[in-house]
């Protein structure tokens, strides 16, 4: 006996379709956590399941889009070295978001342990999306406040291996709230 024969979308297609031509607008976060790495021909892929030899399990460099972000989200790339580039080169899947219009990027500079990797994005994540304090913080300032947290509830500096690239003022709230912020 084989698989089991799916019926409906795989997740795969699914991940493209998302990646491609999102179902929900406008998208503030897009949070990628995967595998990250080259393939056999040195391209960049993404594997999101257990099993990396399976095709439906990668998705390739030129899988992830080309059309720009209608809403210019924030990506979180949570997987291993999403953030690491040659020193004479950018880092190809940065860049493919940067292209795409993203406003900012975060990713790992190094492999990191997938336990840490969901710990630090829950602990970034709260403090975005305004669950510890209800005004709102930048994304930049919330990285710097999820590296702190982690170094100090838990002693961990795995959460410097985090890099993040360009808004650093980027905020989940309505245009008012921003407005009162900057009246401060």
């Amino acid at each position: 006996m084989g698989r089991p024969q799916r019926r409906g979308p795989t997740p795969k297609s699914e991940i493209v379709r998302e990646l491609t031509n999102p179902s929900q607008t406008p998208v503030g976060v897009l949070y990628l956590f995967c595998h990250y790495g080259l393939n056999a021909t040195n391209l960049p892929v993404l594997r999101f399941g257990l099993d990396s030899s399976d095709p439906n399990d990668v998705l390739t460099e030129t899988e992830f889009g080309t059309a720009e972000f209608p809403s210019c989200p924030l990506v979180f790339a949570n997987a291993c070295s999403t953030g690491t580039a040659s020193v004479y080169a950018v880092n190809d899947l940065e860049k493919s978001f940067f292209d795409r219009r993203c406003r900012a990027y975060i990713g790992t500079e190094s492999k990191v342990p997938a336990q840490m990797a969901s710990r630090f994005a829950a602990i970034f994540f709260r403090f975005l999306f305004r669950i510890v304090d209800p005004q709102p913080m930048a994304a930049g300032e919330s990285m710097v406040q999820a590296r702190l947290f982690m170094w100090c509830h838990y002693k961990n500096i795995g959460a410097l291996l985090y890099s993040y690239v360009n808004q650093y003022d980027l905020y989940m709230a309505s245009d008012a709230e921003i407005s009162q912020l900057q009246k401060r």
